[in-house]
């Protein structure tokens, strides 16, 4: 059948003028005539029908044949057959050729147990009972940096054991709560606060008890210790009231005695060379008492500890001297020099 263009090509005597536009009207009762002809001869043949032969005719890549029809429905019965009935039975062994369904029925009736617990049991080959050794394989607990497995260590009694370390990885010794009556370095301190209860110390014998007593401020333990006394200022005439916790009366006045004992006497001289440092007394530790006198006619110099120098302590001539006793004792080795040499002094020490 011609095309629109094919038409519109066969009408030669169309002409447009300015106005109008002139057919010729022969021209297209012909072509009309002859598209009627040829559609006529279409209705025709397919009235007839359209032969077509499948074996001479091009088939699209992929059609549908009898062979690939076959080849899937091998396919879909393998597929029927892997995955088996409802009535078959359960498998016998965990390898081998069984269904689906009967590999699924063994798993439910063999590996799972009954549920009626609402819960799964499980027991693991390196699972212990309780009391037993540790297995190897159990279960371990990671650090924060997800290094460095360990198993949670329990004692007899199945009670976790820690252990604190500080920032630098040191294992650090926690206190205790201690036992009543055995000391122990290892126990918590008590802080003490305004109003709190009364801690009671105890002594296990005369001189066990040491303890040291530190006032706030300058004035609050000598003030308290004076009211205690009645407003009377403590002294020889008034000795300090120790509570005794053994005594009726509760509030027994104790005299604290002077520390009594022999004195070491050491009268001697400067050194044989002026203006040269010698030691006058070796040092001590238990030292408690000391008095150092110049008795001569040139001033001296003393030190503790080291070499003396005319920077040091003076002790003038004719008898200037200094004593330590209560309160610090010098327990360091003394030495002394002098613008002159072999120069008497005079020591006590206790």
């Amino acid at each position: 059948m011609p095309s629109v263009k094919e038409i519109y090509h066969k009408i030669d005597d169309v002409r447009i003028e300015a106005d109008s536009i002139n057919l010729n009207v022969d021209g297209l009762e012909a072509l009309a005539s002859t598209q009627q002809a040829d559609v006529a001869a279409i209705k025709a043949d397919l009235a007839d029908g359209i032969p077509v032969s499948v074996s001479s005719s091009t088939l699209p890549s992929g059609a549908a044949t009898s062979a690939n029809q076959t080849t899937a429905n091998t396919s879909l019965s393998n597929i029927d057959t892997d995955i088996g009935a409802l009535a078959d039975s359960a498998a016998s062994t965990d390898t081998g050729s069984f269904s689906l369904i009967s590999l699924f029925k063994r798993l439910l009736s063999t590996k799972l147990p009954d549920q009626s617990s609402g819960r799964i049991p499980v027991t693991l080959a390196s699972a212990g009972t309780t009391g037993s050794t540790a297995p190897t394989n159990a279960n371990l607990v990671g650090g924060t940096d997800g290094t460095n497995l360990r198993g949670i260590r329990t004692d007899t009694s199945g009670r976790v054991s820690t252990q604190i370390f500080d920032s630098s990885g040191t294992a650090l010794t926690y206190a205790g709560t201690g036992t009543a009556g055995t000391p122990s370095s290892d126990v918590v301190t008590v802080q003490g606060v305004g109003g709190m209860t009364a801690l009671t110390v105890a002594q296990t014998t005369a001189s066990s008890l040491n303890a040291t007593v530190v006032q706030s401020t300058a004035t609050n333990l000598k003030t308290q210790a004076e009211a205690y006394q009645g407003g009377t200022a403590v002294g020889s005439a008034n000795p300090l009231q120790v509570t005794l916790a053994n005594t009726a009366s509760n509030s027994t006045a104790v005299n604290i005695a002077p520390r009594n004992g022999a004195v070491t006497v050491t009268a001697g001289t400067t050194s044989g060379t002026a203006n040269t440092s010698a030691q006058a007394l070796a040092s001590s530790s238990t030292r408690r008492y000391l008095l150092i006198q110049n008795i001569s006619d040139t001033d001296m110099y003393f030190n503790f500890g080291a070499a003396a120098t005319t920077s040091h302590l003076l002790l003038k001539s004719g008898g200037a001297g200094i004593t330590f006793e209560t309160g610090f004792v010098p327990t360091d080795a003394v030495n002394v020099i002098c613008s002159a040499a072999s120069k008497s002094y005079y020591i006590l020490s206790a």
